[in-house]
């Protein structure tokens, strides 16, 4: 009967080390695959960030490709634009080419110029006024010429952009020290207020080029342009 006891307690023994063994068998297997599953999430994990790392590229590359774009399509405009301006100054060169030269020699020769005031008979004047005149007359000529090239081709409009120029020259001669020749440019610039109101957009060019052409000739009766050769005005056929 002991023999028996002892054969039991044996196999009891046995079968609670192989259930020992099965079991931490079992555990270890479990972390391993607990380890496996960890990696196989960071990897995900991983792929997901580079994944959506690749569509915020994509993204701004698009992004990057409509400014581009956008861009490319701003500068074909202003090209545009500039093509359109080379060509409306080319045809205004064409139409007026005398008033565009004279505008242009004036601007050339005016700082040349010592006795400006006596084109408004002033034979007693300072350096002061002489420079005022040519500011004023320098802001004129380039104001002309801006009405005449820069300006959109309807006579509203021209009207208006040729009246705010004429205003700019009113408030520049009110730093005129002269009375006299202060009224005189009031009285010019008045005359020329009321010519634009009601002219189309030819006849404000000719008469912005004509009034140029006039303080041209003035300019050249009264003080010649010392030690230089004379220049012959083109006048337009």
């Amino acid at each position: 009967m002991n023999y028996v006891y002892i054969a039991l307690g044996i196999i009891l023994i046995i079968a609670v080390i192989i259930l020992t063994v099965v079991i931490v068998r079992f555990f270890e297997h479990y972390r391993q695959t607990l380890q496996r599953a960890d990696l196989a999430v960071r990897v995900a994990e991983t792929s997901f960030q580079e994944l959506d790392n690749v569509v915020t590229l994509i993204s701004n590359k698009i992004d990057e490709s409509e400014h581009f774009f956008l861009e490319l399509s701003k500068t074909g405009k202003h090209l545009e634009v500039v093509n359109n301006k080379i060509s409306d100054v080319l045809k205004l060169a064409e139409k007026y080419p005398s008033g565009l030269f004279t505008s242009l020699l004036m601007l050339n020769k005016i700082d040349t110029i010592k006795e400006l005031p006596k084109i408004f008979n002033l034979l007693n004047f300072d350096e002061e006024l002489n420079s005022m005149l040519k500011d004023f007359i320098k802001g004129a000529v380039v104001g002309g010429l801006a009405v005449a090239l820069l300006t959109p081709k309807t006579g509203e409009e021209m009207r208006k952009i040729a009246t705010q120029k004429l205003d700019e020259l009113t408030e520049k001669a009110k730093n005129i020290n002269v009375e006299e020749v202060r009224n005189s440019i009031f009285d010019k610039i008045e005359e020329l207020r009321n010519y634009v109101k009601t002219s189309s957009k030819d006849e404000i060019i000719n008469r912005i080029f004509e009034e140029i052409k006039n303080l041209y000739d003035k300019i050249k009766d009264y003080l010649s342009f010392k030690d230089e050769p004379k220049t012959e005005i083109i006048e337009k056929q």
